[in-house]
């Protein structure tokens, strides 16, 4: 899951939100690789029930909720997840 590994690559540089993930996907590899925003959380939650991320609740500053996604320190990338 080529997915995984750039978002797991992208938390091991910083801790982000799913939104800013998209973000940053669209920027620099857009040209490359692009991702629709559903795929990102979808693989987010992959990512969570693999126990590589955890997701956290930070006080929003508007109405929305925000969740952020940091790599647990155990959490590796699975390389037959490809």
């Amino acid at each position: 899951m080529a997915s995984a590994h750039a978002i797991f690559v992208s938390l091991k540089l910083q801790t982000m939100r799913g939104y800013v993930l998209k973000k940053s996907f669209d920027m620099p590899i857009g040209h490359f690789w692009t991702t629709a925003q559903n795929h990102i959380f979808k693989t987010l939650t992959y990512l969570e029930q693999e126990q590589r991320v955890e997701k956290k609740f930070i006080e929003p500053e508007d109405q929305s909720n925000r969740k952020q996604y940091s790599i647990i320190k155990t959490g590796r990338p699975n390389r037959a997840a490809g």
